[in-house]
Order: structure tokens, then C-alpha cells, then sequence
């Protein structure tokens, strides 16, 4: 099994490293973490986000008035100088000088390595949105989706109107990286969202907890008691449906339950159904429930299929309800 992506030691740098996922400018510069952040900026260079790059002549100095930008100039062969009228020529070291380039796609890779995500990752709105890919609760895929500019008026509007008219859309959650959530109005047939922060471990070294995520969505995802027509329940490889004047019907496998939780979960949220294409983009190779539920007939009894969209035959769901 692959080694998780190593983490910074703690939050604060973790929250330093986030941020800059957001930020346009990919640039950092060790003058400005020796001020703004000092007890962080070993841990933040050494994190594995940044790669030394060149070095830089106009960096933050702390004086007496305070932190001043000032021109670094080469007074001597290999001695680096800056000049502030309250204190005149101050020397300043290479390392000083050092500017770091931020790796934008860095949250990206931790988040798929630590939560154990499966499938390839993309771009649903460019710089927005990615789909990083599908966490398993109890056999169960969930979408795993990271936002940027969420809490920004015209960010919220563009990723509100893709979800309501995202045909992929399935059971899954909205990560972003502010705390400040509340304001926030519900997303469509309410996706819940949740801050990467809440996922952070409160003592060092830091972890990311895949737990805290996995309760969210069960908790967003539970059916009310004896509120739908058809429930569907998997362990693992194995899984059952179940609906008043049917017979149960196991299903055994695990493309097969993939598959049955697919279907289920679009129909919980007020989708159509699943598309053959979209089950192929999961690696399972199946083309018609007759050959993937290959136990007689007893998947007649569930599902329909028709145009090459899985359904399930039960009464659609609005687009618009909350499943609670």
C-alpha cells in the first residue's frame, strides 16, 4: 500500500498551505514567513507544497517602524545589503532572499491520499471545482468534491447553478477550506459542504481524519425511517434490496453492489438514474443489468433500463428534497 503524502507537523501550517490553493500567486517568499509566520516557516517549507526557486531583490525587512519592503543590492562580492533610513545598510542572508513555488495541485494530492479516494480526478469547472474522486462508506461510493471561492458571492452562484444542472451528480460532499460556513445557503437537493480544517486532527503531529467525513455523509445521506418505497443496504461485497410486496434481493459482488449503490443513490438525490458511460468511467465493464446482474430475473423487480440509463423502479425523487 502507497505511503500517504506527508503532512505539515501542524495545523497552522496546514492552514497557511491551504490557503494559497485559493491564491492566484504561487509565490513565497521566506522573508515574508520569517515575519508573518515564524514559528511556522520551517515547518511550511519542509511540508512538501513548495520547491526552492530563485532569489528575489525587493523583500520585507523588520525595522523599528515596523516591516518595510527594501531593494537588496550586492555591495560586495557575494554580501547582500539592504538600505532603511532608521537603520541604515542591514545585511541579509541567500536564504533570505529564497522564493518558493507553491504546487496548486499539493491540497489536491493530500486530500486524495489521505481520504483513499478512487478515480481519476477532474476538472468540473476549471480553477473552481475538481471532482477528486469517491470515498467508500459501508460499500457505498460517495462524490468527493473541492471548491474554491465558495464563500464569495459569484463563486457560490457559479458552483450553485453546476450542480443543479450536473447531470453526474450522485450522493457526495462539497470540502472547501473556510471555517466560516453559516452564512452559506444549502446547496442543490442539499449537498452538504464541509472545511477541510474539520477533517484536521486538534493535536500534533497533524492527520486528516477520513472518520469526521464519512459520519458527515452518512448523516446527510440516512433515508428517514419508513419514508422510502425502496432501501437498499451493503457490506462490503454483498448487499440487499428490499420494498413492501418484494421479495428481498441480494446482490453479491463487488462491481455488482457498486453498481446498485450508483443506481440508489441517484434516485435518493432526484436524478434519472446512471448512464452506461458513467459506469464505465468507475472500471466496471458491464452494458446492460442482464449481464451484471446475471441471478435470473430478479433485478427486473429493481431496476429498469432503458436508452442506456440504470434506474430504479420506484416513484422519483424531487431535485429539490433534502435527504435527511
Amino acid at each position: 500500500m502507497t505511503e500517504p503524502l506527508k503532512l505539515p507537523e501542524n495545523r497552522r501550517s496546514f492552514y497557511y498551505l491551504a490557503r494559497l490553493y485559493e491564491s492566484n500567486d504561487n509565490r513565497v517568499l521566506r522573508a515574508c514567513l520569517t515575519i508573518d509566520w515564524p514559528n511556522e516557516a520551517a515547518d511550511i517549507i519542509t511540508s512538501g507544497a513548495l520547491t526552492p526557486g530563485g532569489l528575489t531583490y525587493e523583500i520585507p525587512i523588520d525595522t523599528d517602524d515596523g516591516p518595510q519592503w527594501l531593494d537588496v543590492v550586492e555591495r560586495e562580492s557575494g554580501v547582500f545589503t539592504c538600505y532603511c533610513a532608521s537603520e541604515g545598510f542591514v545585511e541579509v542572508s541567500e536564504e533570505q532572499q529564497r522564493q518558493y513555488i507553491y504546487d496548486q495541485d499539493w491540497l489536491i494530492k493530500v486530500l486524495k491520499s489521505h481520504l483513499n479516494l478512487t478515480g481519476e480526478q477532474v476538472s468540473l469547472i476549471p480553477g473552481t471545482l475538481e471532482w477528486l474522486g469517491n470515498l467508500q462508506v459501508d460499500g457505498r461510493p460517495y462524490q468527493i468534491l473541492l471548491a474554491k471561492y465558495l464563500t464569495s458571492m459569484d463563486g457560490f452562484k457559479t458552483i450553485y447553478q453546476f450542480l443543479e444542472n450536473w447531470h453526474g451528480k450522485t450522493a457526495g460532499v462539497v470540502l472547501t477550506i473556510s471555517e466560516r460556513l453559516n452564512h452559506l445557503l444549502p446547496l442543490p437537493d442539499g449537498y452538504p459542504v464541509m472545511s477541510i480544517m474539520s477533517l484536521l486532527s486538534s493535536q500534533e503531529p497533524c492527520n486528516l481524519d477520513a472518520k469526521k467525513l464519512k459520519e458527515l455523509l452518512k448523516a446527510s445521506y440516512k433515508p428517514s425511517s419508513g419514508t422510502l418505497e425502496v432501501r437498499w443496504e451493503s457490506h462490503g461485497s454483498n448487499g440487499q434490496f428490499e420494498s413492501e410486496g418484494l421479495d428481498p434481493w441480494e446482490v453479491r459482488g463487488g462491481q455488482r453492489c457498486k453498481v446498485a449503490s450508483m443506481i440508489y443513490d441517484a434516485w435518493l438525490v432526484g436524478n434519472r438514474g446512471v448512464s452506461t458511460e458513467e459506469i464505465r468511467e468507475e472500471g466496471i465493464s458491464y452494458t446492460h443489468p442482464r449481464n451484471c446482474f446475471n441471478d435470473s430475473n430478479r433485478w427486473e423487480d429493481y431496476i429498469k433500463y432503458d436508452s442506456k440509463v440504470w434506474s430504479l423502479k420506484a416513484t422519483p425523487r424531487s431535485r429539490r428534497h433534502t435527504v435527511t
